[in-house]
C-alpha cells in the first residue's frame, strides 16, 4: 500500500511540475492557478475530477460550463473578466457558501444552501395538447327500443343513430320513431351533421344540427348551421382547467411523494435546489396536498398546502372560443326539420391567471342584440365567486340582467348559491316568450357525498314579469345496497298556482355483459306510476 501511495503522489507531482505548479509548495502570491481536484457538492462527490480556479488572493472559482452543469446561480458581477480565470465564477459570491480545501487529498468540499441552485420545474411546461396519431375509419349504429302498455293499448318508441368516422371526420344522423301519433306512427329526424376536427389544435368545424355554447349567462339552443371553435374533448388526456402547484427546496437530490387527501397519487425525482411542481394531478374540488420530500440521506420534510380546483377556471393564457351561425331549430322531436330565425353567436373565454377566468359573449338576431361579460375567480382556497352582466336591445327596447354566485366545494359537504335579476325588456336567445323572462331567480343547493352514494337538497325560487312565480325544493338520497343493488329516492314539492308533491323510488341491479335491470315507483297528487326495465 505504501508503494501505491508513493507512486500516485509521484505521478501527481510530475503532472504539476509539467504545468509549472506543484501543490503543497509555495507559489507566487500574484499568480492565479488552475487545479484539477475532486469536488464534493453538499456531500455528493462528482463522478470525475474537475478543473478549479484559485486566484492569487486565495479566491476559488469554477468554469462557467461546470457552474451551469451544477445548476448554480451566478450574478454577472461574480464572474472573472480577465486573466487565466477569465469566464470563471467566484464561489464566494454565493451567500452562505462554505469551502473546505484538502491539499493532501487534492479535494475541495463545497457546501451551499438550497437557494444557491437554479429553480427546477416538475410537470409539463407546455399547457398545450399532446398530438395524437390518426384514427381509424368505420361506422356503427346505436339503437334504443321502448314499449309501454296502458289502458289496454301497447305503444312503441325507439331511436336509431348512424355514425360514420374517418381520420379528422365524423358524420352522424339520428332518428326517432313513435307509435300512436296522428298518422299511426312515423319516423322523425332528430339531428344530422358532420364534424371536421383538428385534434392537434383542439378545434373543430361543425356543419348541420348542433347545440350552441352557453357560457356563464347564456342558454343552450339547438340550431342548424355552422359552428367553429375550441373542442378540448379531442384530446382526452388534456385538462383545460387550472391545476395547483407546490413549491419547496431541497439541499440534496430528493424524491417527491405527492399525497392528495392522504392518498399517494404521484412521485418525482428532483435535483438539489428550489423546485416547483406544476399542474399537480388532483381531482376537482377542495382538499389538502401533502408533499413529502425525502433526500439521499433519508431525511424527510412534509409540505402541507390546501387546494381548490374547478372546471370553471381555465389555465392561465388558455383560450376557449366558439363562433356559431345558422337558424334556430323549432319543434324539435315533433317535426323533422323546421328552422326559424337566423342567429349569430360568438363567445370567448380566457384564463387570466390561476384564479381568474373572464368571458365575453354576443348574440345577434335580426331584431335583437345581446352582449354580456362574466368572470369566475377564486376566493382563497375555499370558494369560487362568479358574476355576470349583460345588456340587450330588441324593438327599440333596452334591457339588462345581472347575476352573482358562490360555490363552496368540500369533501364532506358542498354549497352552491345563485342569484339573478333581469329587467322586463331583457332579451336573450332561448327566452323568447314573455313567460320565460325572469324577474329574479334564487337557488340554494347542498350536497353531502359519501363513498357509495350521497344526499342533496335544492331550493329554487323563480319570479317572472308576466307569469306566476315558481317555488320548489327537491330532497334526494342514493346509496349502494350490498354489492348488487343501487337504491335512490327523492321527494319534490313545488308551488305555482297550486301545490304539488312527488315521491319516487328506484332500484338498479347491474347484470353481466354491460346490462342492468331497474324498477321505479313514483306517486303524485295526480296518481301513481310503476315500471320495470332492462337495458344493455
Amino acid at each position: 500500500m505504501w508503494r501505491h501511495r508513493f507512486s500516485n503522489g509521484l505521478l501527481t507531482a510530475l503532472f504539476w511540475v509539467l504545468c509549472g505548479h506543484l501543490p503543497g509548495h509555495a507559489a507566487s502570491p500574484e499568480e492565479d492557478r488552475l487545479l484539477v481536484l475532486d469536488l464534493t457538492l453538499n456531500g455528493q462527490r462528482l463522478d470525475s475530477p474537475q478543473e478549479v480556479g484559485r486566484s492569487a488572493t486565495g479566491r476559488w472559482s469554477l468554469p462557467r460550463p461546470l457552474w451551469s452543469g451544477l445548476r448554480l446561480r451566478a450574478e454577472p458581477a461574480a464572474v472573472a473578466g480577465e486573466g487565466l480565470l477569465k469566464g470563471h465564477a467566484w464561489l464566494d459570491g454565493i451567500p452562505g457558501v462554505q469551502l473546505d480545501y484538502d491539499a493532501e487529498r487534492q479535494s475541495l468540499a463545497i457546501q451551499v444552501p438550497a437557494t444557491a441552485f437554479d429553480h427546477f420545474r416538475v410537470g409539463p411546461e407546455d399547457p398545450g395538447a399532446q398530438v395524437q396519431g390518426p384514427g381509424g375509419q368505420g361506422a356503427y349504429i346505436n339503437y334504443d327500443l321502448n314499449t309501454r302498455h296502458a289502458a289496454g293499448e301497447a305503444r312503441w318508441s325507439g331511436g336509431l343513430e348512424w355514425v360514420g368516422f374517418a381520420p379528422g371526420l365524423r358524420v352522424t344522423s339520428s332518428h326517432y320513431y313513435r307509435s300512436g301519433s296522428p298518422d299511426r306512427g312515423r319516423w322523425i329526424r332528430l339531428d344530422t351533421g358532420a364534424e371536421i376536427h383538428d385534434a392537434a389544435r383542439m378545434r373543430s368545424l361543425r356543419i348541420g344540427d348542433q347545440i350552441t355554447s352557453a357560457g356563464l349567462w347564456g342558454l343552450p339552443v339547438r340550431i342548424g348551421g355552422i359552428g367553429f371553435g375550441t373542442r378540448f374533448a379531442l384530446q382526452p388526456g388534456f385538462l383545460p382547467h387550472a391545476l395547483p402547484s407546490v413549491r419547496g427546496e431541497a439541499s440534496l437530490p430528493s424524491t417527491l411523494d405527492l399525497l392528495v387527501n392522504q392518498t399517494r397519487v404521484a412521485s418525482e425525482h428532483v435535483p438539489a435546489g428550489p423546485f416547483e411542481w406544476h399542474r399537480l394531478p388532483v381531482l376537482t374540488g377542495r382538499g389538502d396536498l401533502h408533499l413529502q420530500v425525502t433526500d439521499l440521506l433519508g431525511r424527510r420534510v412534509e409540505i402541507v398546502q390546501p387546494y381548490l380546483v374547478s372546471t370553471q377556471l381555465l389555465q392561465p393564457g388558455l383560450a376557449d372560443f366558439s363562433i356559431e351561425m345558422g337558424r334556430v331549430r323549432e319543434d324539435y322531436g315533433i317535426r323533422s326539420g323546421r328552422y326559424g330565425r337566423p342567429v349569430l353567436l360568438g363567445q370567448y373565454r380566457r384564463g387570466v391567471s390561476d384564479g381568474l377566468t373572464a368571458e365575453l359573449r354576443l348574440e345577434r338576431l335580426p331584431d335583437q342584440l345581446t352582449v354580456g361579460v362574466g368572470g369566475v375567480w377564486k376566493v382563497g382556497d375555499w370558494g369560487l365567486m362568479q358574476a355576470t352582466l349583460a345588456g340587450s336591445e330588441r324593438a327599440n327596447e333596452q334591457g339588462h340582467a345581472r347575476s352573482l354566485g358562490l360555490d363552496v366545494p368540500g369533501r364532506w359537504a358542498s354549497l352552491q348559491l345563485r342569484s339573478a335579476r333581469a329587467s322586463p325588456h331583457f332579451a336573450q336567445l332561448g327566452a323568447d316568450t314573455p313567460p320565460s323572462v325572469q324577474r329574479m331567480s334564487h337557488r340554494l343547493s347542498l350536497q353531502f357525498p359519501w363513498s357509495h352514494g350521497g344526499a342533496g337538497l335544492t331550493w329554487v325560487n323563480r319570479q317572472y314579469w308576466t307569469a306566476a312565480p315558481q317555488r320548489f325544493w327537491i330532497l334526494s338520497v342514493s346509496a349502494a345496497v350490498g354489492s348488487r343493488f343501487f337504491l335512490s329516492a327523492f321527494v319534490q314539492a313545488s308551488r305555482s298556482d297550486d301545490r304539488h308533491r312527488l315521491v319516487g323510488l328506484s332500484l338498479v341491479m347491474p347484470l353481466q355483459d354491460n346490462a342492468h335491470a331497474w324498477t321505479q315507483v313514483s306517486h303524485a297528487s295526480t296518481g301513481s306510476l310503476a315500471g320495470l326495465g332492462w337495458a344493455q
